[in-house]
């Protein structure tokens, strides 16, 4: 339990929001907007490092849909996918491929990659999902020795160009994973992103069932709620999602009304830059995701009936304090000292900084961080 203790750095004012399309009643603050889940659907997201998986095991255990890892930039495609792929539809789980996005590289060259693997989606698939994460301050946010560093205007004329062609291909409209500060502490322009789903990390909610939705969305679609979690069929940690809604409900977001690109929804000078991107160079083609998934904090207990392990409380791993610029203990905050006292350093995730997203820019933190993932 690295870092359950994130809800003692500040005492928010929250109000709660739905996922589009369900009944709960929403309400925003200046402070903060938070979403609570009352109906969830249980899910997993996994990569190569998660191994084999008996899927008709992990169906039996109460897991109803998958975010399964494709492709990463233009240079790695994940030689568990095929069969993830196909395992996790013949055991009658939503599935939903996912991209990890190399903000170094040309957009569409990587939407070009991804389709490539995904080949023709199935009836009941999920919509594909953009991991956008990098860069975060870590000098191997990507997991191949590099950080990923682009400006913003870049960055945003690749997701979109990626988005876009993604779109145009499979006739639904991304979902983007990300987690609470990434847009805002790149400075990357958020416009035209509130339609897309969200797929938001952020392990903090604890019993309560709720999590943060940053700007510009009002309400995130998925949860990502635990990256310690344990499911029948898949042999160590896995990370654990929550739909947001019923099963029903999972079943339409599956099966949307076919749409094409929203690219004229934005600025057309932006909207079309794919055409005109040269992309980066990472200097990384061929490069493979480096090793395993790390263990994770937060204990946040499923839902009643659901099979996944909350996180144990004496965690084996270190937690994550919340530093000030200068890399110490905030003056004033008691339970930051305490935490410093008993050994805890930051440590990275794949990236969510939640440390940052609770506190910044009022209190002046830098990023909470867990270690990098295999599945960068």
């Amino acid at each position: 339990m690295r870092r359950s203790w994130i809800g003692l750095c500040a005492v928010v004012l929250v109000g709660c929001s739905a996922a589009p399309g369900q009944d709960e009643e929403t309400g925003t603050t200046s402070e903060a907007l938070q979403q609570c889940a009352t109906n969830v659907v249980e899910g997993i997201d996994i990569y190569d490092g998660n191994g084999t998986i008996d899927w008709k095991s992990v169906k039996a255990a109460g897991v109803d849909f998958a975010m399964i890892k494709a492709t990463q930039g233009t240079y790695n495609t994940q030689s568990t996918f095929a069969a993830n792929w196909s395992g996790s539809k013949a055991a009658g789980l939503y599935r939903s491929a996912y991209h990890f996005f190399d903000p170094t590289e040309d957009g569409a060259a990587q939407a070009q990659h991804f389709l490539s693997v995904l080949g023709t989606p199935q009836p009941d698939d999920m919509p594909a999902m953009l991991d956008i994460e990098c860069p975060d301050g870590d000098a191997n946010c990507l997991g191949t020795g590099a950080s990923g560093q682009a400006s913003a205007s870049d960055i945003y004329t690749r997701m979109w160009a990626w988005i876009d062609a993604v779109q145009k291909a499979t006739g639904k409209k991304p979902i983007v994973y990300t987690f609470g500060s990434y847009f805002s502490s790149n400075a990357i322009d958020t416009t035209g992103l509130p339609p897309y789903p969200l797929f938001i990390a952020d392990p903090t909610g604890g019993a309560t069932n709720c999590f943060d939705v940053p700007a510009p969305w009002t309400s995130a679609v998925i949860w990502q709620y635990s990256w310690t979690g344990t499911v029948s069929g898949i042999s160590g940690q896995v990370d654990r999602d929550r739909f947001i809604g019923t099963l029903a409900q999972l079943g339409s977001f599956a099966n949307p009304p076919t749409t094409s690109s929203d690219a004229g929804a934005r600025d057309a000078s932006h909207a079309d830059g794919a055409a005109h991107d040269s992309g980066g160079t990472s200097g990384e083609d061929g490069a493979s995701p480096g090793p395993g998934e790390d263990g994770g904090p937060i204990g946040v207990p499923p839902p009643d009936g659901s099979t996944a392990s909350p996180d144990a409380a004496t965690g084996g791993s270190s937690g994550c304090g919340c530093r000030t610029a200068g890399g110490g203990p905030s003056g004033g905050y008691a339970a930051f000292a305490a935490l410093a006292a008993l050994g805890l350093s930051c440590r990275r995730r794949r990236v969510a900084r939640e440390g940052e997203r609770m506190l910044a820019p009022a209190l002046g933190k830098t990023p909470c961080r867990r270690p990098t993932s295999g599945r960068a």
